[in-house]
C-alpha cells in the first residue's frame, strides 16, 4: 500500500511543469501587481520596498519595474506619462513594450483591492526560482568534486539567506518597541527570579552585564597564556547548564566547541570542578570514600545538564553556524563557547591573517544576532603587555591580538589579570602542599550597554575554579531556584541570592558550588 510520502513523490514527478521543466512563474499576477502599482499611489507605496526586478520573470516586466523604483526612490508620481519618460529616458521602453503594451497593463487590473493576493504570488514564484538556481549551482559544485571542500556549507548558507530574505520585517513605530522595553523593566522590578540574560555563576559580574550574558551578544575573554581564561570560560559554561530557566524549568543549553582540548579531557575536569575534587589527585587515580562520593553526585548533576561539546579542530563560523542552528531547532540553544578564535578558520582563501580573524569575527557576531544568544569567544592576547611594568601592566584593548576588529565586533570584552599565587601552588609538579589561591580581576573594559570595572575574583588551583570571595546575597524570594533540586519550590529555600546562587548563613556568596572547567596551561600540570 502506498504511503502519503509514496504519493507525493508520485504527484511531484509527473506534475507538467515537472515533466516540461517550466519554470515557475505567473504573467497574470505580473501584470496585475504591475498595473496596480502604476495606477494606485498607495499599492506603490506598499509593495515597492519589498520588490526587486528579480522578483520578475517576464523581461518586460523586469524593465518597467526599474522605471517604477527610480520614480519612487526619487520620490517623483508614478502614473503613466512619468513611467513612459523613464523608460524612455534608460533606453528601455521598447524592450517594455511601448506604450501600448503599458496601457494594457493597466487596462488589465481587476482591482487594486487583490494587490496583496498577486504579491504573494510573484514573491511565493521568485522564491521558488531562487531555490532552483541554488539547487543548480550546488549541483554544479558537486558535479566539480567540490574544490573548496565547502559546498554543504555554502548550499546551507544560501538557502538560510533565501528564508531570511522571506522573514524580513517592515519598519515598525516606536511606540512598540517602548512598550516591550516597560513591560521588562516591571517584570524584573517586581520579580526577583525574572533573569533576562544567562547567567554566569558570578554574581557581581551578572549585575555588572544587566542579568547575564545577553542575547546576541558577542563576548571576548582575553588573557595571556596561563591566566585562565579557558577555566574562567568553563566556569561560565558549566554554571549556565547547571541551572534551570525561570520561564520554563529546563536547563539553560550551552554549546562549547574546544579547538583544542578533546571533548572526554574536558569532561575529565568538569566533572572534577563539580565534585570538587583535586585535578592532581585525579591524575594520579587517588580517590578516597568521601571523594567518590562527591563524584557521584556531581556525575548525577551533570547527567541533568544541557551541555554540549564539540571537540572538532579547525571549524569555521560557517560550520559552528550550521551545528548551532541544528541544535537550537532540535534541542533549544542559550549559551555558546568558542575555545578560541586564532585556532579557527575563516573558510575564506586570505594570505591576511589579520584579514581572516577579522573575517571570523565578523561572523561570530552575525551568528549570535542571528541564533539570537549569547557567544563567549576566548581570544589571546599580545606578548607587548608582558613588556609593561606596574600600573601599565593592566590590560587594554590595544592589546587584543590580530585585529581590531575583535574590538570592534564585541559587545563587551573581558580581561583576567592574575596576581602572582601564593606559597603552595607548586605549579608543574602538579603536587600541592595545600589549596593554592589568588587573587584574579575580571576586567569588564568594554560594555557596548552599561558600566565597566574591575572585579575581584579568588582562584583556586585544586579545583580550578573561580569564585566570588565576598558577594551578600540579597533577600530570598517566595519562589525559587536551587541549582541541584528539580527547580522552583515554594516551600523554605536554602539560603541564596537573588539569583538562585548558594549562600552560606550570613548570606555570603558561597563559591564552592559554582565550579567549571579548565586548560592544560592553566592546570598547573604541563
Amino acid at each position: 500500500m502506498p504511503t502519503k510520502k509514496d504519493e507525493r513523490e508520485e504527484f511531484i514527478k509527473n506534475h507538467p511543469h515537472v515533466v516540461a521543466r517550466e519554470t515557475p512563474n505567473s504573467y497574470e499576477a505580473e501584470t496585475a501587481l504591475i498595473g496596480g502599482m502604476l495606477i494606485d499611489g498607495p499599492t506603490a507605496t506598499k509593495y515597492m520596498p519589498q520588490l526587486t526586478a528579480d522578483d520578475f520573470y517576464t523581461p518586460a516586466h523586469k524593465s518597467i519595474f526599474d522605471a517604477l523604483n527610480a520614480l519612487f526612490n526619487s520620490a517623483r508620481p508614478i502614473d503613466l506619462v512619468t513611467v513612459v519618460g523613464e523608460l524612455e529616458k534608460s533606453g528601455t521602453l521598447e524592450i517594455s513594450g511601448g506604450v501600448e503594451y503599458l496601457s494594457g497593463v493597466i487596462a488589465a487590473v481587476p482591482s487594486v483591492a487583490n494587490s496583496e493576493y498577486y504579491f504573494d504570488i510573484v514573491k511565493k514564484h521568485s522564491r521558488l526560482r531562487s531555490i532552483i538556481e541554488i539547487a543548480k549551482r550546488m549541483a554544479d559544485e558537486a558535479y566539480a568534486l567540490d574544490p573548496e571542500d565547502n559546498a554543504l556549507a555554502r548550499a546551507e548558507a544560501a538557502l538560510y539567506g533565501l528564508a531570511e530574505s522571506n522573514r524580513r520585517g517592515k519598519p515598525e513605530i516606536l511606540s512598540g518597541f517602548v512598550k516591550t522595553v516597560m513591560e521588562d523593566l516591571k517584570d524584573r522590578s517586581t520579580m526577583d527570579t525574572v533573569f533576562r540574560g544567562v547567567p554566569t555563576g558570578f554574581p557581581k559580574l551578572d549585575m555588572m552585564l544587566g542579568g547575564g550574558f545577553q542575547k546576541s551578544d558577542l563576548i571576548i575573554l582575553a588573557a595571556r597564556p596561563g591566566q585562565g581564561k579557558t577555566s574562567f570560560a568553563m566556569n561560565c559554561a558549566v554554571n549556565a547548564a547547571r541551572r534551570k530557566r525561570p520561564d520554563n524549568g529546563k536547563h539553560y543549553a550551552v554549546a562549547v566547541f574546544s579547538l583544542e582540548m578533546s571533548a572526554v579531557q574536558l569532561a575529565k575536569r568538569i566533572l572534577c570542578s563539580v565534585g570538587d575534587y583535586d585535578m592532581s589527585r585525579a591524575n594520579r587515580a587517588i580517590v578516597t570514600e568521601t571523594e567518590w562520593e562527591r563524584l557521584y553526585a556531581a556525575r548525577d548533576e551533570l547527567t541533568q545538564a544541557s551541555l554540549y561539546i564539540d571537540e572538532s579542530g579547525n571549524i569555521t563560523p560557517a560550520e559552528i553556524l550550521s551545528k548551532c542552528r541544528a541544535l537550537k531547532h532540535s534541542t533549544g540553544l542559550d549559551f555558546i563557547m568558542i575555545d578560541y578564535l586564532q585556532l579557527m578558520q575563516s573558510g575564506k582563501r586570505t594570505d591576511n591573517f589579520v584579514r581572516e580573524v577579522a573575517e571570523i569575527t565578523r561572523a561570530i557576531k552575525l551568528a549570535a544576532k542571528e541564533l539570537d544568544v549569547p557567544i563567549l569567544l576566548l581570544s589571546q592576547m599580545s606578548r607587548s603587555i608582558e613588556q609593561r611594568k606596574g600600573a601599565d601592566k593592566e590590560s587594554k584593548l590595544s592589546d587584543l591580538r590580530d585585529s581590531g576588529a575583535i574590538e570592534q565586533d564585541a559587545d563587551i570584552v573581558l580581561f583576567i589579570d592574575r596576581k602572582d599565587a601564593p606559597a603552595g601552588d607548586n605549579g608543574a609538579s602538579g603536587a600541592y602542599s595545600k589549596p593554592a589561591a589568588s587573587e584574579v580581576y575580571l576586567n569588564v573594559a568594554k560594555h557596548r550597554n552599561g558600566e565597566t570595572g574591575n572585579i575581584k575574583l579568588i582562584w583556586n588551583s585544586p579545583t580550578v575554579t573561580f569564585k566570588d570571595p565576598d558577594y551578600k546575597g540579597e533577600p530570598t524570594p517566595p519562589a525559587y531556584y536551587s541549582g541541584r533540586d528539580s527547580g522552583f519550590e515554594e516551600s523554605a529555600p536554602p539560603p541564596q541570592d537573588m539569583y538562585g546562587a548558594p549562600t552560606d548563613d550570613d548570606g555570603n556568596f558561597d563559591g564552592d558550588d559554582l565550579s567549571g572547567g579548565m586548560d592544560a596551561e592553566d592546570s598547573g600540570l604541563i
